[in-house]
């Protein structure tokens, strides 16, 4: 978002995005993360506290984007800065729920 040009945003449909937005929750075991999202094999305690430092540090920076900032996602298609906080917000609490799984 931080990268992209606010004038090139295009408003596009996507079905699932709809569906999924609306239910505000994404199925288990029904997607495959792209090969470039996925962790190494090895992810140590300080590797974590740095990733969400900079996580929160990129939260911070969304606040001042403009509207039609903008996210590709490769299934949702072109998100804008509202859709994109809605869909951090719904993978987060997706992953929270996996973890929430394995702790039981």
């Amino acid at each position: 978002m931080i990268h992209s040009n606010p004038s090139d945003y295009k408003r596009d449909f996507k079905p699932i995005r709809t569906v999924l937005f609306t239910l505000g929750f994404i199925p288990r075991g029904k997607g495959k993360a792209p090969k470039h999202v996925l962790p190494p094999e090895d992810v140590t305690e300080a590797d974590l506290k740095q990733q969400l430092a900079q996580a929160k540090k990129y939260l911070e920076n969304i606040k001042e984007l403009p509207k039609t900032s903008h996210f590709k996602h490769f299934l949702f298609g072109v998100l804008s800065k509202k859709q994109t906080i809605r869909f951090l917000v719904i993978h987060t609490n997706h992953h929270l729920k996996i973890v929430r799984e394995i702790l039981k």
